[in-house]
């Protein structure tokens, strides 16, 4: 039986799938607080800027492959050319070890013998971050390749192992505020991505092994390389026009502007959305449910059973983003100062503001989503190529306007982007949907919750009331949810379906 039509598969995939979110999120926590505590502002705001650099490097080097495996993968395994599976997923990994390495010494050499990058880095910290930099990426895909193959279980394992190599040796090395090094951080976080990459590239080839001897049809067809390479570049060049709005660059655009106080601050605000990001469902789309659901489009061309799961999705998202754009924004304050060691308390408006740019973003997502699946990938890269025109007010907001400009740019270019996206897929006969009523219900419940944890903090203040402010704002929003009803029979039914039980009551 195909496993991408295999419900059973598909609910175990994504079950194993959330497993290994859920320990994913506990140690990501633990590890995140660990290093805003234990960099100096000034450290910390060096290790933003690095990161962003990084994110940036990865996006260039990514060439396009992280769209390629969940289209293509699934399709080769139905067609049962399991030959050119196995070339493929391994012909993908050493393209993108080269192109890392190369952008890598790239910025090695920028980094040591010009004066372009402004960042007074020791040699031993130039090397330590230069091999997170490089593993990071090449665990990334190898990680994809596992959740495109429905290896949710065993990548759950391998994700669990890499974040306790972090956790355990950032543990014994932390001893309160401002106790870590640059160095200690980037050599310990290296060897954990290494490890986790030799560990799943030791599991694909053997899975590979494994499809190749037991596969009962070995058809001849060719591969499609022109199609494979025309559908790569489509999506590398959008990835590579939407780099000025990506996370990386914004903090690389910061640091260029601000100084290392503010860049601190974005940074630490970032660092929280990130947390937020490994919990929602929206990895689902791209990582656990994307590669069957467009396989099964692949196969039946049913545009609104598509349109249908990418609209949940969003959905699911926006049900768990809303309450929390309300918290960060009205109760934040004093828990962002214990987590911050009292450094960014005044963080929660930025937070909060970048959770409601990340929602316009996951409305990108589902828009490539279904553009890649409807072979439009070309409508990705006219849109970024529409946003540049915005490029240049939105560097001068970014300099005269310091964060206010940067956030309200970004949310001019991803409302741009998503307008682009819906008016040109229906244009050519995609008739994308969305449940527009429903998420402005969520908007209204989250608005109630909001004016309850307003006149709390009038009233009162402290650790205790930021922790219940949060409450009662869960209470009202999901609470009140109850009644309203945010989802559509057909939609509560496939989610209590997937989970196995009658749970989700929305």
């Amino acid at each position: 039986m195909n496993m991408y039509r295999n419900f059973n598969k598909v609910r175990q995939s994504i079950f194993h799938f959330m497993m290994g979110r859920m320990v994913l999120v506990v140690s990501a926590v633990l590890v995140s607080l660990m290093i805003v505590r234990g960099l100096t502002v000034v450290d910390f705001a060096t290790y933003v800027t690095l990161l962003g650099l990084m994110l940036v490097t990865a996006m260039v080097s990514d060439a396009g492959i992280s769209r390629v495996q969940p289209r293509f993968l699934p399709e080769l395994y139905i067609q049962k050319q399991l030959q050119g599976l196995v070339f493929l997923s391994r012909a993908l990994i050493v393209i993108r070890m080269l192109m890392h390495a190369m952008m890598l010494f790239a910025f090695w050499l920028l980094a040591t013998y010009s004066e372009i990058i402004h960042l007074a880095l020791e040699p031993s910290v130039l090397l330590s971050f230069a091999s997170f930099a490089f593993f990071y990426a090449l665990n990334q895909q190898t990680q994809r390749t596992m959740q495109v193959l429905l290896l949710q279980k065993v990548a759950a394992k391998i994700t669990a192992l890499e974040w306790v190599l972090k956790l355990l040796p950032l543990g014994y090395l932390y001893h309160g505020a401002d106790s870590f090094s640059l160095f200690e951080v980037f050599l310990v976080q290296a060897f954990a991505v290494m490890t986790s990459f030799l560990a799943g590239q030791y599991v694909l080839w053997n899975k590979s092994r494994q499809l190749l001897a037991g596969s009962e049809v070995q058809t001849q067809q060719p591969l499609g390389q022109d199609k494979i390479f025309h559908f790569a570049w489509k999506n590398w060049l959008q990835s590579l026009l939407g780099i000025p709005w990506s996370p990386g660059a914004v903090r690389m655009l910061f640091a260029a502007v601000a100084g290392a106080v503010a860049v601190a601050s974005l940074g630490f605000a970032y660092t929280m959305m990130q947390l937020l990001q490994r919990i929602l469902p929206s990895k689902m789309i791209v990582q656990a449910i994307e590669p069957v659901y467009i396989a099964r489009y692949r196969e039946t061309g049913n545009f609104v059973e598509l349109n249908d799961m990418v609209s949940l999705v969003l959905k699911l998202n926006y049900f768990m983003l809303m309450p929390m754009l309300a918290w960060f924004a009205l109760g934040s304050y004093a828990i962002l100062d214990w987590v911050s060691a009292g450094k960014y308390a005044g963080s929660g408006w930025i937070i909060a503001a970048l959770i409601f740019i990340f929602m316009l973003e996951n409305h990108r997502m589902a828009l490539q989503v279904l553009s890649n699946a409807v072979d439009q990938s070309i409508l990705l890269v006219k849109s970024n190529l529409f946003a540049m025109m915005l490029l240049p007010l939105y560097v001068a907001a970014s300099i005269y306007w310091g964060i206010y400009g940067v956030l309200l740019g970004l949310v001019a270019v991803s409302w741009v982007r998503n307008w682009f996206l819906v008016f040109h897929l229906r244009r050519r006969g995609f008739h994308y949907q969305q449940d527009w009523r429903s998420m402005i219900k969520m908007a209204g419940m989250a608005l109630l919750s909001g004016i309850g944890m307003y006149f709390l903090q009038q009233q009162l203040n402290g650790l205790i009331v930021s922790i219940g402010s949060a409450l009662i704002g869960l209470i009202v929003f999901y609470g009140v949810g109850l009644k309203v009803q945010f989802f559509k029979d057909k939609e509560r039914n496939l989610i209590n379906k997937t989970v196995g039980k009658r749970v989700f009551l929305w």
